[in-house]
């Protein structure tokens, strides 16, 4: 008999009502597609991969908005291993900063994780929202 993997049903809508329906194949590609994407930015920029992970996710699977934020961290880790290995052979790297932020970046981790437990879907897409909105307006204008 075959398995039932529950994040999938067959004919199953995705995202918002009304958004239409996707076969598996197609939610595949489009998962794919915008995995190359968000590769393509995290190597590119540093970061920022997840940004696009978790709308991409929401938009083209049945996970929650909270669901979705913790694959994208699951997703960008193993792109983000793979360019900070590119970036220490072929760029220069201050290891002086290294322990502090990533110390920071740990706690920081933590803290938003277990954050993440005690908003809800909609609290959490709102807070996301404003995120990306003002970084888009520091990246602009500062």
């Amino acid at each position: 008999m075959k398995k039932k993997n529950k994040f999938f049903q067959e004919g199953q809508t995705f995202g918002v009502t009304g958004r239409g329906r996707l076969k598996k194949g197609k939610r595949y590609g489009w998962l794919i597609a915008i995995g190359a994407l968000c590769g393509a930015a995290n190597g590119a920029f540093g970061g920022g991969g997840g940004l696009l992970v978790v709308p991409a996710l929401e938009r083209f699977s049945s996970l929650s908005a909270k669901q979705a934020h913790a694959t994208a961290i699951l997703v960008i880790l193993p792109v983000t291993l793979f360019s900070a290995i590119l970036y220490l052979v072929s760029v220069p790297v201050d290891f002086s900063l290294l322990v502090p932020c990533a110390l920071g970046v740990s706690v920081g981790g933590a803290v938003g994780a277990g954050a993440l437990k005690k908003f809800n879907s909609a609290l959490l897409t709102f807070l996301f929202s404003l995120v990306m909105f003002f970084a888009g307006i520091k990246m602009l204008f500062f």
